[in-house]
């Protein structure tokens, strides 16, 4: 296996690390052979940018995570979202650390 990351996936190819990687893209995301062609270029292209992306989507589940667990047994399901999503897009544009207090101010963790 190219890299285990708990999908299950056929690389189709031996030792090919680009195929495999696309493999893997498609496997996880379902895009078409055009769209995971065309993100491995970006992503070769522009290396900080998609990194700093997956940081911060990781850092936002981390802040959903967070706030799931704080509100376990009084806010779930559809209700847990909308009240997240709703400080999420009113807080604005910034850095997750600082979204993170406006969550925190709003004792939503």
């Amino acid at each position: 296996t190219y890299l285990n990351v708990g999908v299950d996936f056929d690389t189709g190819v031996d030792d090919d690390p680009f195929a495999a990687a696309g493999s893997l893209l498609q496997a996880v995301t379902g895009f078409a052979s055009g769209r995971v062609e065309a993100e491995l270029n970006w992503y070769s292209q522009e290396r900080g940018y998609p990194l700093s992306y997956l940081t911060g989507n990781r850092l936002v589940w981390e802040l959903k995570r967070d706030v799931e667990r704080a509100h376990e047994g009084t806010l779930s399901g559809l209700d847990l979202d909308r009240k997240f999503h709703e400080v999420y897009l009113h807080a604005g544009n910034m850095p997750v650390s600082f979204l993170r207090r406006v969550f925190a101010e709003r004792g939503m963790i």
